[in-house]
């Protein structure tokens, strides 16, 4: 989930954020995780995203592809897997997706050996 109008909508995350839903629409830009990537961006933060296609609860187009679009747009790096034919579910590619553990072992510190 990266932009609230999507999903859960504003009407349902409004409460979380202690306001109401004009208060949240007025101050989206504040709170949406899709409009708050410039700082991760200068950090220099990569980021990695798998999201299927067929996902209709929260749709790829307007998360994680409009995240992608935007991080890149700030200098940001991301990569994005779409994963095909899956929706919102438990598909075990999700879990054992060997391009995240590629990732992730790619940008971790070396282990040190033990004294």
């Amino acid at each position: 989930m990266c932009d609230l109008r999507s999903y859960p909508g504003l009407e349902k995350a409004c409460g979380a954020y202690g306001l109401t839903r004009a208060e949240l629409e007025q101050q989206l830009d504040r709170h949406n995780p899709v409009s708050r990537l410039a700082p991760l961006a200068k950090a220099g933060v990569p980021i990695f995203h798998i999201h299927g296609d067929a996902d209709t609860v929260v749709p790829l187009k307007d998360n994680s592809e409009e995240v992608a679009k935007r991080y890149e747009k700030l200098g940001g790096k991301m990569e994005l897997k779409v994963a095909r034919g899956q929706g919102h579910n438990l598909w075990e590619g999700f879990f054992r997706c060997q391009e995240l553990v590629d990732f992730v072992l790619a940008r971790s510190a070396p282990a040190k050996a033990p004294k």
